[in-house]
């Protein structure tokens, strides 16, 4: 077969006399052999690793912030799982991203608060499929 993975982007901005949209199709990636990995794991206020499960091939993650309040801030490590996290993006609630990663890549996040009462751990979901 081919085309197992199926992605599609659609984006549409307008505020004031501002208008923009982006619809580059369908994007079809063929995947070798069968691999998912994630889950809706908790993330703590101090980084930690993100559970791809046994993916260790190259693939699409998509991570999404399942918390109504809390922000949550991700990045691939500076050395495996013992480095530490440079920061490259962040996830207000409800958010979602989309990017391919190398193969044994190591992505770490951490729970984030935009006020002074503290963050509390919040959920992410985790998806990643080989190709």
């Amino acid at each position: 077969m081919a085309n197992e993975i199926v992605i599609s982007l659609y984006v549409k901005v307008e505020k004031g006399f501002f208008s923009d949209q982006f619809s580059p199709g369908q994007i079809l990636v063929n995947q070798a052999a069968v691999g998912k990995g994630g889950y809706a794991q908790l993330i703590g206020t101090v980084a930690e690793v993100v559970d791809f499960g046994d993916v260790v091939t190259e693939g699409y993650m998509i991570l999404r912030n399942l918390d109504t309040y809390n922000y949550i801030q991700y990045g691939p490590s500076t050395g495996g799982t013992s480095g530490s996290m440079i920061v490259f993006g962040v996830l207000r609630p409800g958010e979602v991203a989309l990017m391919r990663v190398s193969a044994g890549m190591v992505m770490f996040a951490q729970a984030i608060t935009g006020d002074t009462t503290g963050a509390a751990a919040s959920l992410l979901d985790v998806r990643v499929y080989s190709d």
